[in-house]
């Protein structure tokens, strides 16, 4: 006789088809509504469950949990917890929020301000000899076109405090300068670490378009070891992770991938430059040659690279190894030449 009861003809009882359910229809009859604005009837079960139990925001099941309060809180969806992305951060972008900027000449770096050794983001090279090329003195891993180790006098010139990064090239982008990269190009949330999957022609372009240039590559060499002929931009000590993003028993320091730029200030060069062994390899401007060497000993004075080069794609040196390098590939006088973008090749201008 009750309105949620049915008649079960196989025992001739009655059957409250409703009882302990909150929700839902069972046999054809109606049980009932939830009546919180957030639960959700579950068929099975014939309960009421509150979505957003437990949760500060976000969208579930069509239900809307709320919004995060904060202006420098985004919702994570997957947990519904509102995140304080600018939490710890002093400057940068953060999942398109803004964290702050940087006063007067300090830079910002992983997301924290201080001040460079490099003003305004250049590092002076004194005009001066060095020596380039293999130094067998302290290098027993060197390849045979690096040498010989030759004397080369450079003019003075500036380089880049750190490889240029998704958000320097974004801007280029936006001004209409610059082209997309390949792929793996995400500025708003990787926007510190350093651009990727880019021809030569467009790091050439990105630096002319900032009023720079492409280093040579013995201007490279120079700003990476300085005077001394050293093995590693901070010197003879053995590359590991305290200096270098690398692989020292995992590819990127047990990462798998590069860093933001500036990771490893341990491992900053003589005049400051960060990030010239390992992260990712670069560009320089020279095409590369095996014997080039042997082409400029005597009297070698701001040299250019040869006039052409081999590789399938793009004939120029590239320098610094990257986050999957072992230790002897970031040594000052590695040399290698690119065969197309890919994911570890970078770059940084000059001027």
């Amino acid at each position: 006789m009750g309105d949620t009861e049915v008649c079960r003809w196989d025992t001739g009882f009655c059957e409250d088809v409703c009882e302990g359910r909150d929700c839902g229809v069972v046999d054809g009859i109606y049980c009932g509504d939830c009546e919180g604005l957030t639960e959700v009837c579950r068929l099975s079960t014939g309960l009421c469950e509150d979505v957003c139990m437990d949760r500060e925001c976000g969208t579930v099941e069509g239900i809307f949990c709320g919004e995060c309060e904060g202006s420098a809180e985004v919702c994570r969806e997957e947990t519904g917890v509102c995140d304080d992305v600018c939490l710890w951060r002093e400057c940068g972008v953060v999942d398109g929020i803004d964290c702050g900027t940087c006063l007067g000449d300090d830079i910002c770096v992983n997301y924290q301000c201080f001040t460079p050794v490099c003003p305004g983001g250049m590092c002076q090279v004194p005009a001066g000899t060095f020596w380039m090329g293999c130094n067998e003195e302290v290098d027993l891993f060197c390849d045979g076109d690096e040498h010989p180790y030759h004397e080369v006098y450079l003019d003075a010139f500036e380089i880049g405090m750190f490889e240029v990064t998704q958000a320097e090239y974004f801007v280029c982008m936006i001004d209409g300068d610059c082209t997309v990269p390949r792929m793996n190009f995400d500025p708003e949330t990787h926007g510190d670490e350093p651009v990727i999957y880019i021809e030569w022609d467009q790091a050439k372009t990105f630096c002319e378009w900032a009023g720079k240039r492409l280093c040579t590559e013995a201007e490279w060499e120079k700003a990476a070891r300085g005077n001394d002929g050293r093995r590693y931009p901070w010197g003879n000590e053995p590359a590991t992770c305290e200096y270098a993003v690398m692989d020292d028993g995992g590819d990127g320091c047990d990462t798998g991938t590069m860093m933001s730029v500036g990771s490893k200030p341990a491992g900053a060069s003589p005049f400051g430059a960060q990030d010239m062994a390992g992260n990712v390899w670069e560009y320089v401007y020279d095409y590369y040659s095996e014997t080039y060497y042997s082409e400029c000993v005597n009297d070698c004075t701001n040299p250019q690279g040869p006039t052409s080069g081999i590789g399938l794609d793009n004939p120029h040196v590239w320098r610094g190894g990257d986050y999957q390098s072992w230790a002897e590939r970031l040594r000052t006088s590695e040399r290698d030449s690119p065969f197309g973008p890919n994911t570890y090749i970078g770059f940084r201008c000059c001027r």
